[in-house]
């Protein structure tokens, strides 16, 4: 017979990690591990986590920005205020921008502590605003641009990247911040806007 203080072993360490199989088993399948490029910060930084903005996060490209040149640097005043519904951080015309025909990344970094309870999103499109014509759109949430551990202060970054866009006409070029029922008070510091291109 299994003596008591084993079995009470055995149970305990079941307790403990069938939860955290079942837990990781959901965060591989929405895409919050990774499913072939994790180490100990990345495994650590998501540990447990199941918010929605964690999605993806681990997922981001890495660019070698040595192969780009910058069209265009905006640097923006900083953010510090509520928001509800929409809020327009930057905008700029394609007439604007030297080159535009070959500009293949948007890059957008700012400095912040990427809360976990930040349900933020950036939204970032390209668009004729004549005739409604949308040449590029992407929501994604702001915690994404993260490089470092979540709830910490440091510079984030996240880039948009598209195929050069050929046309004759004036696009708008637009982020915005978008924050869904709910009014929340957002501090981006330092941010700026980068518009590259392959070299």
């Amino acid at each position: 017979k299994t003596p008591p203080l084993i079995v009470a072993l055995v149970l305990s360490i079941a307790a403990l990690t069938i939860p955290i199989n079942l837990i990781q088993s959901y965060q591989y399948k929405v895409f919050i591990l990774h499913w072939g490029s994790m180490d100990e910060d990345s495994y650590w930084n998501v540990f447990l986590q199941t918010g929605d903005n964690y999605r993806g996060w681990l997922w981001k490209k890495k660019y070698n920005y040595n192969h780009f040149y910058s069209l265009k640097t905006c640097n923006l005043e900083d953010i510090d205020r509520l928001v509800l519904n929409s809020f327009i951080i930057w905008e700029q015309s394609s007439d604007e921008i030297q080159d535009f025909s070959n500009l293949q990344i948007v890059q957008f970094s700012f400095e912040n502590d990427f809360r976990d309870l930040d349900y933020s999103n950036l939204i970032f499109e390209i668009k004729d605003d004549l005739t409604g014509e949308v040449f590029y759109w992407h929501k994604t949430y702001t915690t994404i641009a993260a490089t470092k551990a979540r709830n910490s202060y440091h510079r984030g970054v996240i880039d948009w990247e598209f195929e050069p866009i050929k046309t004759n006409k004036n696009l708008t070029l637009r982020l915005m911040l978008y924050s869904e029922n709910i009014t929340f008070h957002y501090q981006l510091n330092k941010p700026k806007i980068d518009l590259l291109r392959l070299k």
